[in-house]
């Protein structure tokens, strides 16, 4: 079973108003940030036990690399 455990962090969007762009997409990882959600695979919120359950595994174990966009 997975689950999605959601956090919030600040995205900062860096804007060119002369070109008329997004030059550049930072995440502020250095911002502190706790979950806020564990959600199913059809993103309903679990029950309390998973919701434990899956906190406890994402913060005590090493992340894989971050994939950016939904």
């Amino acid at each position: 079973m997975t689950v999605m455990v959601k956090y919030m962090y600040p995205i900062y969007a860096e804007v060119d108003l002369v070109e008329g762009a997004v030059v550049r997409v930072a995440v502020d990882d250095e911002a502190s940030s706790q979950a806020v959600e564990v959600l199913d695979g059809a993103l309903d919120p679990v029950g309390p036990d998973v919701r434990d359950a899956a906190l406890r595994v994402a913060e005590s174990t090493l992340w894989p690399s971050w994939d950016y966009g939904w």
